[in-house]
């Protein structure tokens, strides 16, 4: 191939496999190698999820990878993996392979390097240090491509140490693995932007279809492992998970779809009335505005102050309100759904829910939330922190969930002032079958991803205990299920509303006198 054919055969990594590499390749596959013709134009950040044997060794990486050094004169490569065997009997033979369609290049034992300075360099590690330090020459003809191949199976701290190096686009590719950690995160949170493709070997022609049609029969098309295999669908835990797969999943469906399209903003009160005004980076995370006739329940799991095992980072507040199903006009069900949260992002944080405000600031703002929803009963945990969130909203004029306890002082009778749900292993087990019912049956609605996200990660051990898998939090898991289980749902009255200039119809404000 002449100097000039050769250019322009790699001004497109698509045209690169197919003239240089004589790689026929799949429509995701074009899909996938297109997202990175942007750079230097912008950063790149994509994300690829398909079973073994569709080709992302053979085609994706290896493309990529050799078109990088190709079209970018000082460009480099750097690919990892956690295991070794990868590396060596899959990813570099994928790219060693075609040394004798490019003249002048070397190709050494996890090393590549051309003619022009370009170097494409592999390596497998466990230590972060090692991962960190790889920067960009410039944008033009030095950027930075960093691969990480079998991603579901790379240390965490790995991952935060490649955010650390000035890379011009990154790849994560793997097949589907359990739903947590961050290859899972790349895909099922839109917010972190990344380009994202999920196929499986239905996708793949090369596939013989008796081997599809046998996971089927043997699996069902709804199991776990059909879903991973087939469709390069991410898993729960099989028996480890708590909480039933297909209601899962359709819960996870419902608030990627949806999630975004709630409304963030900020609600203040005014000698008894309380209104929201949208902000981008508000607080209050609103799915619903509150109705007439609608009744609702204020939940808040408060944090406890330490850390979540195998987590660095700090555990978290979780608070919102549940609006109790209802027949429309329409005789249409509309299922108990959570309609808003109190939501502090950052993406780094699991789930990217953060909220860690002081236990004072956290009070003020959930009688807030509560009060926007017709001041209604706020159910908070009384254990750790919860008594001193208990106290403050009481100072509030909150209404506070009571219950019953025994009264030993008085031979066993009953007493009322008990404020806060009470967990412990008696009740745990009432309120994690709360929650696993309304899943089961499908009977919740939860737009709010980063709760949809704590569900997903709550298992159950072989003893029988239920618990945060290491590295996720279990908070709204346990604020939802105490609220489903004691559904102390309070009905907004007819309320004034209010038109105030420039707000929708959906952000009147509601006035009500908040005993």
């Amino acid at each position: 191939m002449s100097d000039s054919n050769f250019e322009n055969a790699a001004f497109t990594p698509i045209g690169f496999a197919e003239v240089v590499l004589d790689l026929p390749l799949y429509p995701w596959q074009d899909e996938v190698l297109t997202w990175y013709e942007a750079v230097p134009h912008e950063t790149v950040r994509g994300t690829l999820c398909t079973p073994n044997g569709a080709g992302k060794d053979d085609r994706v990486i290896a493309t990529l990878a050799l078109w990088w050094v190709t079209a970018h004169a000082r460009g480099r490569v750097v690919i990892t993996s956690k295991d070794s065997r990868q590396l060596d009997e899959q990813t570099y033979p994928a790219l060693s392979k075609h040394r004798g369609k490019l003249a002048g290049w070397k190709f050494i034992e996890r090393y590549i390097e051309t003619p022009t300075g370009g170097k494409i360099i592999l390596f497998t590690t466990d230590e972060p240090g090692r991962a960190e330090g790889w920067h960009r020459a410039n944008d033009l003809d030095g950027p930075l491509l960093i691969i990480v191949n079998e991603a579901k199976s790379v240390p965490e701290d790995i991952f935060q140490a490649f955010e650390r190096c000035t890379y011009s686009a990154l790849l994560y590719t793997s097949s589907p693995g359990h739903m947590h950690g961050t290859f899972w995160e790349s895909h099922s949170r839109s917010e972190l932007n990344f380009q994202r493709l999920k196929v499986g070997l239905a996708d793949c022609p090369h596939i013989p279809p008796e081997r599809i049609e046998a996971i089927t029969k043997k699996y069902g098309a709804r199991h776990p492992f059909t879903l991973s295999t087939l469709h390069g669908e991410f898993m729960l835990d099989g028996a480890e998970s708590r909480f039933d797969f297909e209601g899962l999943e359709w819960l996870q469906r419902i608030a990627e779809n949806t999630h975004g399209n709630a409304r963030r903003g900020i609600i203040s009160e005014h000698g008894g009335t309380f209104s929201f005004r949208p902000a981008e980076d508000g607080w209050a995370w609103i799915s619903e505005a509150p109705a007439e006739g609608r009744a609702y329940l204020a939940f808040a799991d408060p944090m406890k102050g330490d850390q979540s095992g195998g987590n660095a980072k700090r555990d978290t507040h979780a608070c919102g309100v549940i609006r109790e199903g209802y027949l429309d006009e329409s005789r249409i069900d509309h299922p108990d759904e959570m309609v808003a949260a109190i939501f502090v992002e950052d993406p780094e944080a699991f789930s990217g829910a953060a909220c860690r405000w002081e236990l004072s600031v956290l009070a003020y703002r959930l009688w807030l939330l509560a009060g926007y929803y017709g001041g209604c009963t706020i159910v908070p945990e009384e254990n750790n922190y919860g008594g001193v969130l208990i106290k403050e909203l009481l100072d509030l004029g909150a209404d506070v969930w009571q219950r019953e306890d025994p009264d030993h002082e008085r031979t066993g009778r009953r007493s009322l002032r008990k404020y806060g749900f009470q967990t412990n292993t008696r009740t745990k087990r009432y309120w994690v079958e709360a929650l696993a019912k309304a899943i089961f049956e499908q009977t919740f609605i939860c737009r709010f991803k980063p709760a949809v996200a704590q569900f997903a990660a709550f298992i159950q051990n072989d003893d029988g205990t239920c618990e945060a898998r290491p590295g996720a939090f279990d908070d709204f898991v346990a604020g939802v299920g105490i609220a489903l289980s004691v559904g102390a749902y309070k009905r907004i009255a007819p309320p004034r509303m209010v038109r105030w200039p420039g707000l929708r119809r959906e952000e009147r404000t509601i006035n009500r006198a908040v005993s």
